[in-house]
């Protein structure tokens, strides 16, 4: 009778044990809150929690607490409750940069009001495409360039093509607004990306500018980027923009040089393009040079992006590509109107004979 009394009482007391560690460890209570709320409560809690939290990784546990209620939720509850915080106006920081995950949609949220935003746009496409007309076409003074990136996003993935226009005005708009480009954060920079994907090469020019401009390297590098994918995406109308510009540029002149080894010969519009670049008596043997080491240049930079994703090169096509080049600069070296590249096109030619051989 005692053992039976004693074996109880272990019972009994480990029980007890296992429901005080299950609730007071730092995340089994946490997961027995969480099972036991209901969505909107979970999003009070996560909320207050976010807006307190002492440290980056207790606001992302927080806002993703908050992210997986609100996907338990109906559309039109979880669509209410956003719209309902975003018109409240409340928001804090949460020492996060703006992050892009593998699935274009953010992992990192730098404010309260940019996580409203993203997930606006996971809940209901429409909806998050209307809030980012109304906040696009606002009082500049009332946003930020986080919020601008999440908004152009959004707007952008809706697919409509009514608000090409307007999204081409704000992304012009984003490369004029000094105040973001002197401090810019993390969105201000991946905002950049809906110039790739809108394939808005008017800005061909002010990105040249920014690109030489040594105060803002952050900015600058992301020019680059920028129309280093533009020339991939929209080579024909790019090449001669670039050919057009690069004697106002000279400090651009060995990048240029480079984007123009994009050219695809076997594309009439961009051999032409390349051709009238590299007869003009403007290119200096250092241009010609970096042209030849690279041509055809298939260079990619893989990155995660708002909304495009890195072209994917096939070898089969690049080896093709190589060929035609081979076949291209022969042609050149006997041809007199490219006299001047004569020394550059000859270390062209060798580079390239020695990958066609090698495959």
């Amino acid at each position: 009778m005692q053992v039976s009394r004693s074996i109880a009482f272990v019972i009994i007391f480990a029980a007890a044990a296992l429901l005080a560690w299950l609730f007071w460890r730092p995340d089994g209570g946490v997961s027995a809150l969480r099972a036991a709320a209901t969505p909107q409560e979970r999003l009070i809690k996560g909320q207050s929690a976010a807006r307190t939290a002492g440290s980056m990784s207790a606001a992302r546990g927080a806002l993703e607490d908050m992210r997986r209620a609100l996907r338990q939720m109906s559309v039109e509850e979880a669509r209410a409750w956003i719209l309902s915080e975003l018109l409240h106006g409340e928001d804090f920081s949460t020492a996060m940069d703006l992050a892009v995950g593998t699935d274009q949609n953010l992992a990192g949220w730098p404010s309260y009001r940019v996580f409203l935003l993203d997930m606006l746009f996971l809940v209901d496409p429409a909806a998050a495409a209307e809030k980012a007309r109304e906040l696009l076409n606002g009082p500049p003074a009332e946003s930020n360039a986080d919020e601008w990136a999440v908004a152009m996003r959004n707007l952008a993935r809706s697919a409509q093509v009514a608000d090409t226009a307007l999204l081409q005005a704000k992304s012009a708009e984003l490369l004029q607004r000094n105040e973001w480009r002197e401090k810019p954060s993390a969105g201000y920079l991946e905002a950049f990306d809906v110039i790739v994907h809108l394939r808005h090469t008017a800005l061909t020019p002010e990105l040249l500018r920014f690109c030489e401009d040594r105060d803002h390297k952050a900015v600058r590098h992301a020019s680059f980027l920028t129309l280093d994918r533009l020339v991939m995406a929209k080579p024909a109308e790019v090449l001669p923009k670039l050919d057009d510009f690069a004697a106002a540029h000279p400090g651009s002149r060995l990048m240029i040089s480079n984007m123009m080894a994009r050219a695809d010969v076997r594309d009439a519009a961009q051999r032409a393009a390349l051709e009238t670049y590299l007869m003009s008596p403007d290119r200096t043997a250092e241009e010609l040079r970096g042209f030849a080491s690279v041509f055809p240049n298939g260079n990619v930079a893989v990155s995660q992006n708002l909304l495009t994703r890195a072209p994917v090169l096939q070898g089969s096509d690049l080896a093709e590509q190589d060929r035609a080049a081979l076949e291209a600069v022969t042609g050149w070296l006997a041809d007199p109107r490219f006299a001047q590249a004569q020394e550059a096109l000859r270390l062209s030619h060798q580079r390239l004979r020695s990958f066609t051989q090698a495959r």
